[in-house]
């Protein structure tokens, strides 16, 4: 499995150089996350709030900080802000029920990350596979407070920092067309009567053509019609016309 290594410390001098991602907190009392932008300006940098009040792209759950009551106000005002699937950092023992109570509010864990914290287990990220936390895998696990330079280092998934993805545009709807097709009676049953005029429209889809000429419009262009035409009776009968039949007798 391919993981991204993170860095956080409440000393950004501490932070070791060259990681592919560093975290810091925007409030309480060491908001280096503005410092981390400055020196690390091409690596994955995840925001932290202390508090519930403030805005990040994750809310830190633990005993002194956040709470999980205040976890779903927070991630709808995130979500507001067009934060693509905020994050929760909290301790391994907590997942389940912040899961839990998130899940009464209608929140599928898909809308969301879980950063964990989880000492002592080595290098991996938290779930019932793992170390048995958590109802479902975790997205990250900080897993030790004594990476290099003393920082706390956290192991992720390869996708934890992907970015929203991008719909993809509506097909073009193809114009509808219509084609004036009138039936060579020369080639039609003796008695047959002309019903004049049938339509070919590209919306009907169950109108089939000769194999070798495809289906529906573009069939018709396959055998060079584009336009008001006279086709042979049995190329009728294919397009999906109804068999001609003489008229009722009076008698």
């Amino acid at each position: 499995m391919t993981t991204i290594t993170m860095f956080d410390d409440i000393y950004v001098s501490s932070l070791p150089l060259g990681a592919a991602a560093y975290a810091g907190y925007v409030d309480g009392d060491w908001p280096t996350f503005p410092e981390l932008s400055k020196k690390f300006p091409k690596a994955h940098l995840l925001s932290i709030a202390v508090f519930a009040v403030a805005d990040a792209e994750c809310l830190d759950i633990e005993k002194g900080d956040s709470t999980n009551g205040q976890a779903y106000a927070w991630f709808v005002r995130q979500l507001a802000r067009k934060v693509y699937r905020p994050v929760f950092y909290t301790q391994a023992s907590n997942l389940a029920t912040l899961e839990a109570l998130l899940a009464t509010k209608g929140i599928k864990r898909s809308a969301y990350r879980i950063w964990s914290a989880h000492y002592g287990e080595g290098a991996h990220i938290c779930g019932p596979a793992t170390c048995g936390f958590g109802k479902s895998s975790a997205d990250g696990t900080q897993w030790t407070s004594n990476g290099p330079g003393h920082a706390d280092e956290s192991v992720l998934l390869s996708t934890f920092f992907n970015p929203r993805p991008v719909p993809k545009p509506p097909a073009k709807k193809v114009p509808e067309e219509m084609y004036l097709i009138e039936i060579d009676m020369a080639t039609a049953p003796k008695g047959a009567v002309n019903p004049g005029i049938f339509l070919v429209n590209s919306s009907y889809v169950l109108l089939q053509v000769p194999a070798s000429a495809g289906e529906n419009v573009a069939g018709l262009r396959a055998l060079g019609i584009t336009g008001p035409a006279k086709i042979d009776y049995n190329l009728y009968l294919a397009f999906g016309g109804a068999p001609l039949v003489p008229p009722a007798s009076d008698n």
